[in-house]
């Protein structure tokens, strides 16, 4: 019984695996590397989402991330949220976004973060969205990003690749 258990498993894992490490371990293209991609799901009557990633420069020269683009959305804008007297306001980030060489940019809750914007029908957990990243060196990169959980911090099933 033990071992037609543990068959049962191994098969589940075969099946499951590709879509897990395409969703979680990241996206190479040329010198920028995307990873932790995912988005919040909305509430049903909202038109905007947060989108949340980290962007790597591996290359020899920093890079800029010129705007980004989704079908799913009229607009999508590079959102920072900043103190200002002693209160939190979200806005868009002025000009490029230089990623510089070796070293990666974080969008996370209450930071940097993406702002998709005039979205028709709300990202409901489980949807996947199409997304298409501008950089002024690499060009357009194309991300799949998750949705998740409306308060979701990080994206499902997150893994450390740091020691690899």
């Amino acid at each position: 019984m033990n071992n037609l258990i543990r068959a049962a498993l191994a098969a589940l894992a075969l099946v499951f695996t590709p879509a897990i490490t395409i969703a979680h371990e990241g996206h190479m293209h040329g010198a920028i590397s995307l990873s932790g991609a995912f988005i919040r799901a909305m509430p049903p009557a909202a038109q905007n989402a947060g989108g949340f990633l980290v962007i790597s420069n591996d290359g020899q020269a920093d890079d800029a991330l010129l705007m980004v683009t989704s079908p799913l959305a009229g607009e999508v804008q590079i959102h920072e949220t900043t103190m200002v007297n002693d209160m939190m306001q979200m806005g868009p980030v002025e000009g490029d976004l230089v990623i510089p060489v070796g070293e990666s940019v974080t969008f996370a809750p209450g930071g940097l973060h993406l702002m998709f914007m005039q979205v028709e029908t709300p990202f409901a957990e489980g949807d996947e969205v199409p997304v298409t990243l501008h950089f002024r060196e690499e060009g357009p990169v194309d991300l799949v990003m998750p949705v998740v959980a409306i308060g979701a911090s990080v994206a499902p099933m997150q893994m450390d690749h740091s020691s690899h």
